[in-house]
């Protein structure tokens, strides 16, 4: 029984978060990949994809402290520049990507996904180095600012190349989960940016120069990001893992599952899920202190103070609630999620819908002048910081007014929305692929957000300008209508192209069933041969327990004997069985 309690307790059974060190034993730890990869491998896989996640969190991090940064920069580097030039550089990197992002895809499937990464990190730290050296370069500040968000654009995006790995490095099991933590890298770095930019606030604009370069709040900010970015480059590129995991589980899977065709109907929903995730918080992001300055009033900086926060207080919300839509969606699945997902964008969409009246006095003179957005075809030069609302816009005296509180609930709840639907679509549209060469597909997918990015502030703050916030959220009302009708349409379609049969057959059952069927048969073959040899060690030990008893009664019988006076022959026979007994 001891051997039985003590074989049985070598063996450690348990989930992914309580796994621990292998113990020396020789009898294998199960874990959820066993069947798949070994524990070093598993753990080199692991430690490979949070290097990853934490490259794109930098990445989106320069982005959310450059983005603010653009105009006041410019401004120093080149005064006189117009607004429409800070447009420009501004969207110079989504308009690049929507290019690049299809061909860095396809290169990860052509070349390999390590040179690739490599390629894309060196260009990210070129954008950065360029970005900072505006003050000492050769060409117009607004020429070499454009071309350093353009170089970064180059790389097609940390994102695609995570999500690219996160479809082939990790099991199904693992997939959603790791598609929801990349997602949050979007909101962390979105989180840490505005900090990082009231830090550098205290450099100020004038800074000091030293070996021919300015150092001020927009250089040091962009170098300082730079070299920890270079620094997380060379420890991916020195910790580099391979995995094709989810390959090697679907070849280990085709042995008792059927495939079928691929649902493209599905993927194109998917895709337009993630335009739409985009480039409706982008929307905001952009048309946010514009509609705080023309329908309420209020000054530029109250405005941009105000607008920060909100967008902070959304982003925070949107991180609480992708964290608890990936585990929604282990529990119920990805397509539940998703329409979710789709729903929560409707009714916030709905919720920008204004109820009360905008009073006329709101109204500004000067009917030349121009709403203050982001977006190149739509800034001007001129433009007053208490603009309020433009008089060229006719639909300021008669509009209706939208309450503040309503507006802060439809940006928090457009920002939750578009995180879960980001996760929930990346998770179906990798289910839906199959399990090798994905590259190329998300490269195609990071080209749709780019171009929502893009498509989205352009054409609502269009319609905003000219019909007012009511056409405005009516408009994104309708966009997200008819998505939600396809993907409801589509809802047979969203599902993996791996269909599971039910079957009771032992030789054709699932790979890990048949694992842990292969561990355990060792296990119990380790015990049978441990009793089995206590069995024989006893029965050895009752032998000779027994013939050393016969061996004694035999001696004592002839002690017996002799102390009656039996003779030499008995005391001779005695000794020589005590001889025996001894030995």
């Amino acid at each position: 029984m001891h051997t039985l309690l003590a074989s049985i307790g070598r063996m450690k059974w348990t989930r992914s978060k309580e796994l621990s060190a292998p113990e020396r034993s020789g009898i294998p730890i199960a874990f959820p990949t066993s069947h798949l990869e070994s524990w070093q491998q598993r753990g080199r896989r692991r430690r490979y994809l949070r290097l990853l996640m934490a490259k794109s969190a930098l990445f989106f991090l320069i982005n959310s402290v450059t983005l603010p940064q653009t105009w006041p920069y410019l401004q120093s580097a080149q005064p006189g520049a117009r607004k429409t030039a800070a447009a420009l550089i501004v969207s110079a990197t989504p308009l690049v990507r929507a290019f690049s992002a299809p061909l860095a895809g396809w290169m990860t499937r052509r070349v390999s996904f390590r040179w690739v990464a490599l390629v894309c990190d060196l260009l990210t730290c070129a954008g950065g180095l360029l970005w900072s050296a505006a003050y000492s370069a050769p060409l117009p500040a607004a020429w070499w600012l454009l071309a350093a968000r353009a170089v970064m654009g180059l790389c097609g995006g940390q994102l695609e190349l995570l999500m690219t790995y996160v479809a082939h490095g990790t099991s199904s099991e693992e997939r959603v989960l790791a598609t929801a933590q990349a997602g949050g890298t979007i909101g962390i770095g979105t989180l840490l940016g505005p900090g990082v930019v009231a830090l550098m606030s205290y450099i100020g604009t004038e800074g000091f120069s030293a070996a021919g370069m300015r150092f001020n709040q927009f250089t040091v900010s962009s170098l300082l990001l730079t070299a920890l970015f270079t620094a997380v480059t060379v420890a991916s590129c020195c910790l580099f893992t391979d995995s094709d995991i989810a390959a090697e589980e679907s070849r280990m899977l085709a042995l008792s599952h059927q495939r079928h065709r691929a649902q493209w109907f599905g993927l194109f929903v998917c895709l337009l899920a993630s335009a739409h995730s985009f480039g409706a918080m982008r929307l905001h992001e952009s048309l946010l202190v514009p509609m705080m300055m023309e329908l309420y009033g209020w000054e530029e900086n109250r405005a941009l103070r105000d607008a920060g926060l909100v967008l902070l207080l959304a982003s925070v919300v949107a991180m609480a609630i992708n964290s608890l839509s990936a585990r929604a969606s282990q529990k119920h699945g990805e397509r539940p999620v998703l329409i979710g997902a789709l729903l929560g964008a409707l009714i916030s969409s709905v919720l920008g819908l204004p109820l009360e009246e905008l009073a006329l006095s709101q109204r500004a003179p000067g009917a030349g002048r121009r709403s203050l957005t982001l977006w190149p075809e739509l800034l001007s030069a001129s433009g007053n910081s208490s603009a309020r609302c433009p008089g060229y816009q006719s639909w300021c005296p008669s509009a209706a007014r939208l309450p503040f509180s309503q507006l802060v609930a439809c940006v928090i709840l457009t920002a939750a929305s578009a995180a879960v639907l980001f996760t929930s679509a990346g998770a179906t549209f990798s289910r839906l692929l199959p399990a090798s060469g994905q590259g190329p597909y998300w490269g195609l997918m990071g080209a749709c957000a780019n171009v929502g990015r893009s498509v989205y502030p352009v054409a609502f703050t269009a319609v905003y300008s000219q019909l007012g916030p009511q056409m405005t959220y009516l408009g994104l009302t309708g966009v997200v209508s008819v998505l939600l009708l396809m993907a409801a349409l589509s809802y047979n379609q969203l599902v993996p192209p791996v269909v599971p049969p039910v079957t009771h057959d032992n030789n054709n059952c699932d790979p890990s069933v048949q694992w842990y069927k292969q561990v355990y048969s060792q296990t119990l073959s380790t015990i049978m041969e441990d009793l089995a040899s206590d069995l024989k060690q006893a029965e050895g030990a009752q032998r000779r327990r027994g013939e050393l008893s016969e061996i004694l009664g035999h001696g004592l019988t002839n002690l017996g004997k002799t102390a009656r006076g039996g003779g030499h022959e008995g005391q001779d026979d005695t000794a020589e069985k005590t001889a025996v007994t001894v030995q």
